[in-house]
């Protein structure tokens, strides 16, 4: 009885995954971003680090920091004398169009919103890997196919020399 019933269960899920695998996948990137983003979601942590990745403190934070203020008191940026000498700050300030969704909330809340963005990049992306996925396990057999006869070609390069 109670193997007939997982057999069913087993049967459900695979007939889900396999007839939505956009919402498979979306559930399964949900529950790791939950999982992952959970304390920076929550504002226990900020996105901010300060020991491997510290260009976040050191690079990106005061740059959005700047062009957001920049935004907010002279419109597009042009050339500023709070970066080093004097620079012009136009072409640091358009790298990434998912840093004016940082400079729409403005400097004080800056700090709060970049994991939001990372998680939002996440997101847009998802339906692009599901067609590379599909893509990559029709064509699976022929890389494995590929990769053996490298391997091969290998083997008998070894053994001629």
């Amino acid at each position: 009885m109670i193997i007939r019933s997982l057999k069913w269960i087993n049967a459900g899920i695979n007939n889900y995954i396999s007839n939505r695998p956009l919402y498979t996948l979306i559930w399964l990137i949900s529950g790791i971003v939950l999982f992952v983003f959970w304390d920076f979601l929550t504002f226990q942590k900020l996105y901010l680090f300060h020991d491997i990745g510290s260009d976040t403190l050191n690079a990106s934070l005061p740059k959005f920091y700047h062009i957001s203020q920049y935004l907010r008191e002279y419109g597009v940026p042009g050339w500023s004398f709070n970066q080093g000498m004097g620079q012009n700050i136009y072409p640091f300030s358009i790298g990434d169009p998912f840093n004016f969704i940082l400079y729409l909330f403005g400097a004080p809340y800056l700090v709060f919103v970049i994991a939001y963005v990372e998680i939002l990049k996440i997101f847009l992306f998802v339906p692009k890997t599901v067609k590379n996925v599909k893509y990559f396990f029709n064509i699976w057999r022929h890389i494995l196919f590929l990769l053996i006869i490298q391997y091969h070609w290998r083997f008998m390069a070894k053994l001629l020399n």
